[in-house]
């Protein structure tokens, strides 16, 4: 299972990192679909891919930062006595460029220090770099996708600054740049949550606000790798059914026909289940796994009111599955990412033994 996540996961450009930890969560619990998504797309969305640059700190901080937005960067290599270099700078401050920098992770570097030659070197290697100042526009990935050698007027900064907008975040408008972003991030919120149906159907919907470029291709892997990884974990779920493995495929198949609810991959969820309870043992395994097992009525009616709420075998498979996937952020020293997922964990699935656990992993952590 951990390997067909693997090669979906390498098809969409997720890098190696991501692939070890997602093995690592796959292989604590297969079965389920939405958790494995969650995380798959939270590497995803931070994966690097490209050949990588020598960098300086603040470089290095600005592409973190762009890998989250989807914003380009801008590095503005000057020298403090070039003219060439202040009017370029001032003509930055043009109010009319002021809409298209929002959207421009800039940083200033010097030209004439020494921890900024690498990167100088590796960025003008095979580019005729003349006048300072040197600009260098680059993608999230690191990759080169314009630059400009000499003084700049402010009607060439915003025809560049155009350019490089369309090809990074998909348009040139302010406001339909502003409205994507915020649906990519509802859409990535239902992801967190489990709801990859709904997930889908926000992400084809950003699909159709007319950005183009890089950020449209990156929502359609987002809906592929979903759907493949949905169909990954419901083949797992039919070969544990055809080898009369009930309480593996069980937990699988009801947790795809809930987070996968108005797909086709929901559906094929449900018949696989109605053909568990055409099995004796499979129905048996079906009641245990949905609580409805004979007598479970009785037995909570005889329990005194101050006994603490059982957590059914669904929310604990799921609880475990969430504290592996913080355990897998904590390994690859995202510990912002663990936080996160521990603090769903203690709030979703309160009386779980992962969601002790999780409490004193997020203690440790403070």
């Amino acid at each position: 299972m951990a390997l067909t996540q693997a090669r979906v996961l390498s098809k969409h450009g997720l890098h190696r990192r991501a692939l070890a930890a997602l093995t690592h969560a796959a292989r604590d619990c297969p079965a389920l679909a939405s958790q494995s998504v969650a995380l798959a797309f939270e590497l995803g969305r931070s994966s690097r891919q490209g050949k990588s640059i020598s960098m300086p700190e603040p470089v290095s901080a600005a592409f973190e930062r762009a890998r989250d937005t989807g914003q380009p960067v801008m590095l503005f290599l000057a020298r403090p006595t070039c003219g060439l270099c202040r009017f370029t700078q001032q003509n930055l401050k043009d109010p009319k460029l002021a809409s298209s920098l929002r959207h421009i992770i800039k940083v200033d570097l010097r030209i004439d220090a020494q921890e900024n030659r690498p990167l100088l070197n590796q960025l003008s290697a095979k580019k005729s770099m003349r006048m300072l100042p040197f600009i260098f526009y680059l993608s999230p990935e690191e990759e080169i996708i314009d630059y400009t050698s000499g003084g700049q007027e402010a009607a060439q900064l915003a025809a560049k600054f155009k350019s490089v907008l369309t090809q990074t975040l998909g348009a040139t408008d302010s406001k339909l740049r502003d409205r994507f972003a915020k649906e990519v991030e509802k859409a990535h919120a239902l992801v967190d949550n489990g709801k990859c149906g709904d997930a889908m159907k926000a992400y084809q919907a950003v699909g159709k606000l007319g950005i183009v470029g890089e950020p449209a291709k990156k929502v359609q892997k987002i809906i592929q790798a979903i759907e493949l990884i949905g169909q990954a974990h419901l083949t797992h779920c039919q070969n544990a059914l055809r080898a009369s493995a009930y309480d593996k495929c069980v937990p699988g198949l009801l947790i795809l026909e809930s987070d996968f609810a108005g797909t086709r991959i929901a559906g094929r969820a449900k018949a696989e289940l109605e053909r568990v309870k055409a099995a004796p043992k499979g129905k048996e395994a079906l009641e245990r796994w949905t609580g409805a097992v004979a007598g479970k009525a009785a037995a909570s009616a005889s329990e005194p009111e101050s006994a603490p709420p059982v957590s059914n075998p669904v929310s604990e498979r799921q609880a475990s599955s969430m504290l592996s996937m913080a355990k897998a952020f904590l390994t690859n020293k995202r510990a912002d990412l663990a936080r996160k997922h521990l603090g769903q964990l203690i709030a979703k699935y309160p009386n779980t033994k992962a969601a002790r656990e999780a409490t004193s992993i997020v203690k440790s952590l403070k």
